[in-house]
This record gives C-alpha cells, sequence and structure tokens, in this order.
C-alpha cells in the first residue's frame, strides 16, 4: 500500500523532518510554532516551487483543520549535493471531520500570534511572508488552492453518499446517535465555507458572488 518516496533502486535520499531540524526532541513536537518551521524551511529548500507547494499545504491544512499538524508531519529531502526540497505530504489528517471544534493547525502561527485556527487572509500572507514568497504570486496561490477544496469537495460528498446507497458508512456521533460519514463530510465543508466569509476571506479573494449561492442554502437550511 505504501512505497518510500526516500529510495530510488539501491540510493537512499537524505530527509529530516523539522522537528529534527530545529533540535527538538519527537516528544515535544507540538512545542514550537508555524513561524519557527516555515523560516527554517525556507532557508533549506532550493526552489521557489517548493517553496509555494508548502504554502499550498498550509492553506489545505486550514481547510481541512489538520490539528495533528507538527514538526515531524513535514520535512524537506535531499536530491542533489546541498539541495534540498520538501518531503511528499505524509500524515494529512482531517481531525476536524471527527472532531469539528478541532484546531486549523496542531501549531500556533508564531510566539506574538498564539492563534492555532480561523486564519484571516492577512494571517494567509504572514505565512507567505514566512516562506519568502512574493505577495502577488502568494495570492494567487491562496485563491487558487481555496477555490479547488470549495470546488471540488462537494464532488467527494456526492460520490461518498452513492457509495452509502450499497455501504453502512455510519459513525458514532453520541452515545445513542450515530452519523453517515457523508454528513459529517458535508459539516466539515459548510462550517469552513461561513467561516471564510466570517473572517473576510472570500470577500478578500474577490469569491463572495461565485459561493454566494452555497452560502445562501446554508443560512436557509438552518432557519
Amino acid at each position: 500500500l505504501v512505497k518510500r518516496y526516500d529510495r530510488f533502486e539501491q540510493y537512499a535520499y537524505g530527509q529530516y523532518d523539522m522537528a529534527q531540524l530545529l533540535a527538538i526532541a519527537s516528544n515535544k513536537k507540538y512545542k514550537t510554532t508555524t513561524k519557527e518551521i516555515l523560516v527554517l524551511f525556507a532557508k533549506r529548500v532550493s526552489t521557489v516551487q517548493a517553496k509555494e507547494d508548502m504554502l499550498v499545504f498550509q492553506i489545505y491544512s486550514m481547510l481541512i483543520k489538520h490539528s495533528d499538524f507538527h514538526a515531524k508531519n513535514m520535512g524537506i529531502m535531499e536530491v542533489g549535493r546541498k539541495k534540498f526540497i520538501g518531503t511528499p505530504l505524509y500524515d494529512v489528517i482531517s481531525v476536524g471531520f471527527y472532531k469539528g471544534d478541532a484546531d486549523d493547525l496542531g501549531l500556533p502561527l508564531s510566539d506574538d500570534k498564539r492563534k492555532a485556527s480561523k486564519y484571516d487572509f492577512e494571517d494567509m500572507l504572514y505565512i507567505s511572508k514566512l516562506l519568502d514568497l512574493p505577495i502577488v504570486k502568494a495570492k494567487e496561490i491562496i485563491k487558487k488552492t481555496i477555490e479547488t477544496y470549495l470546488d471540488k469537495f462537494p464532488l467527494y460528498i456526492q460520490k461518498t453518499r452513492e457509495f452509502e446507497q450499497i455501504h453502512d458508512l455510519k459513525m458514532q456521533n453520541t452515545s445513542l446517535e450515530k452519523k453517515l460519514f457523508s454528513d459529517r463530510l458535508q459539516s466539515l465543508y459548510d462550517n469552513k465555507l461561513i467561516e471564510l466569509k466570517k473572517l473576510g476571506v472570500l470577500q478578500a479573494l474577490g469569491v463572495i458572488k461565485k459561493y454566494g449561492g452555497i452560502l445562501n442554502r446554508e443560512k436557509i437550511s438552518k432557519s
């Protein structure tokens, strides 16, 4: 099921997680900040593409509430003499799927900004600045990542509902109630969409009209 990405024939690529690079013990993997990790990451990687990929990862993690994000769940890999890129993604978990009030990321943004959830557009730009990315390119990446999620995740939910017509995918919701897998996915999606509006992210990206219909349907369903 899993093939090692750090091996090719008889050759082994050197890889290091961010806890190793920051000299943090494994049991202290949450005892750092996103800022510390990204500043070091930006210094070590050799390509702009690696930095852009990391920005996508950060934004996507926020969207799915990847609160298991910590210093050991990201790293760099040596692909040439002192040339590093980011490792392929691993241990990417949507904790928000089964725990709606989970943090968006497992680490605080910085020592000054202790927030670990409800990131607004300025927070996203702050992350892109830590990665030393031009603001115009960063805005483009942020917009594309969020739109891709908002456009494609409903298709995944629909496929899940179709699958549930054949297989029972109920999850324990409370001690006395079970809830469909697809309903939990829908809840994650709806709540994040509403949050992006409340935080002004959709407005900053100029896509509030595009997703207004979805927001209106959600408002009607709750009334």
